[in-house]
């Protein structure tokens, strides 16, 4: 699915003017969501036994996005935004990381960072709106 709107906004640019106004339908600030868990992952290295899911592919796809909106919609901004999960409760003893390593993984992903908040910036929403929490409707 990311794939394929990577490929409907090179072939109808004006897709690029559509704005969900509803935090919950607005695809930049999900791919940014996706990202960010992807990000969250991988720094605290979940997942990384052979017998689980393998994310590689759905990160792939965000490659793709990123990089077909950067030259044709989006510009990075000139700082990443807060990483706002370095205090995330551990419960394995296995998922523990260096300081060191944890700021080197950060500036790893700092370009790709700017560029999901130049994304969430380009369609009028702000990074704080990637943490809030959905508002559950009535039942």
């Amino acid at each position: 699915m990311i794939l394929k709107l990577s490929e409907q906004h090179l072939a109808y640019p004006v897709l690029h003017y559509f704005h969900a106004d509803k935090r919950e339908y607005a695809a930049p600030l999900n791919l940014a969501k996706l990202d960010e868990a992807l990000t969250i992952r991988e720094i605290y290295q979940m997942d990384n036994n052979t017998d689980n899911f393998n994310w590689v592919p759905i990160r792939r796809s965000l490659d793709n996005y990123l990089l077909k909106m950067k030259g044709n919609f989006i510009t990075p901004a000139s700082a990443p935004p807060p990483f706002e999960y370095s205090r995330i409760p551990v419960f394995w003893d296995d998922l523990t990381i260096s300081d060191s390593a944890f700021q080197k993984k950060l500036n790893e992903l700092r370009e790709r960072r700017c560029l999901l908040l130049g994304l969430v910036e380009k369609d009028l929403w702000q990074w704080k709106d990637i943490n809030k929490a959905e508002e559950l409707p009535p039942d």
